[in-house]
């Protein structure tokens, strides 16, 4: 969109220097500028209204209308001098730059237009950002809080499966082989298991 305000530019610019100076020579360039940038302008007009965004999307007739109005203003300024006549152009010249300030007015209204797309555009991006930087915060004191979640529950499953698993049993075989060193008769308990305090009772169920 940005772009496209700077062909406008240059045409109202190439249109200016034609009523200034309206040779043939000068005509032609200024004709091929003009053409080159009409060209470019609308291409850029077309892509820009491709854009996911509603608001900008609603704001392209508006454009569109303000390129016609200057469209038309610019082609009468181009006609006036491609009728100039060398022997006229003291006499046409007032007229001729008339004419170009009345599509400079046209000119200015559709830059307006077009830097309101481009605006709106540059808010969308801004606004973008801002989503993407919330999101990334956001997403970041999340996975804080899952990996110190997870590190609080492998340490309390943890504890849990020493407490329970190893360390309950094994002072339970402990304390049925004191008994058994002095003389008690015991139930031997964890036969059963199929680690290695399984291994343990059941290797003392054998010795007794």
């Amino acid at each position: 969109a940005a772009r496209a305000n700077q062909n406008v530019i240059a045409m109202n610019r190439a249109e200016f220097r034609a009523a200034l100076d309206p040779r043939p020579e000068n005509r032609e360039q200024v004709n091929k500028v003009i053409e080159e940038q009409r060209k470019t302008f609308l291409e850029r007009i077309e892509e820009v209204g491709k854009t996911r965004d509603d608001q900008a999307r609603s704001m392209m007739p508006a454009v569109k209308d303000a390129f016609a109005a200057y469209d038309k203003d610019m082609q009468k300024t181009l006609r006036l001098v491609a009728a100039a006549k060398d022997v006229q152009v003291s006499e046409q010249t007032e007229q001729m730059r008339a004419a170009a300030m009345e599509s400079r007015a046209a000119a200015e209204k559709l830059q307006a237009s077009v830097r309101g797309v481009a605006d709106r555009l540059v808010d969308r991006v801004e606004a973008f950002a801002k989503a993407a930087a919330d999101e990334y915060e956001t997403t970041s004191r999340l996975m804080l809080m899952v990996a110190v979640g997870g590190v609080l529950l492998g340490l309390g499953m943890g504890f849990m499966v020493g407490q329970f698993g190893i360390a309950k049993p094994m002072r339970a075989l402990v304390s049925l082989l004191q008994q058994m060193a002095k003389g008690d008769t015991v139930e031997m308990t964890g036969t059963d298991r199929k680690d290695e305090i399984g291994e343990t009772a059941r290797a003392v169920e054998l010795a007794r």
